[in-house]
């Protein structure tokens, strides 16, 4: 099961929902509080409009690492840093722009989202998150780190329909 579900709270912003398995990815803890993901929707709707296309082919992670999933390979890929700065520069370039298009990363802007990546792999699509190390102090999110497979047409179909829902 996967869903994308966005409540707006104003004009420009409004909680995120991604939901997999029954899990959203987007819930957390504060203050003993549940709070869900805050994002512009319209640069949500952007986000997926420019990168569908990259999240549906098979795009290896640009450099060595020694991560499994999506969101390992983006972190544990700074293991593998070159260590002159010409190097240095490209190595950060295809790390950033290959989580630029995988990553809902870049919506976030000053808001708590967790750390979610979406690539395609043999079976399907991949959504993996990991939220160990995240930086918002007192935030402690539901989801802390996984991964599921969902069907491609499945999630091809959920997000051209968010794309459609929220352009109209």
């Amino acid at each position: 099961m996967f869903d994308i579900k966005y409540i707006p709270l104003d004009d420009e912003y409004g909680n995120l929902h991604i939901i997999v398995d029954k899990k959203d990815l987007t819930e957390y803890e504060y203050n003993s509080n549940i709070f869900y993901g805050i994002c512009r929707g319209k640069t949500l709707c952007e986000w997926f409009k420019n990168n569908i296309k990259h999240i549906l082919v098979d795009e290896p992670f640009p450099v060595k690492t020694c991560g499994i999933t999506g969101a390992s390979m983006w972190l544990n890929s700074y293991k593998y840093v070159k260590n002159n700065t010409k190097e240095l520069h490209v190595f950060h370039e295809l790390r950033q722009d290959w989580l630029w298009r995988h990553s809902i990363e870049i919506c976030k802007e000053e808001f708590c989202l967790p750390f979610i990546v979406f690539r395609k792999v043999e079976s399907g699509i991949e959504i993996s998150w990991n939220n160990k190390s995240h930086h918002y102090e007192g935030v402690e999110f539901k989801c802390l780190e996984g991964f599921e497979l969902v069907n491609e047409e499945t999630f091809k179909n959920k997000v051209l329909s968010f794309i459609c829902n929220f352009d109209s």
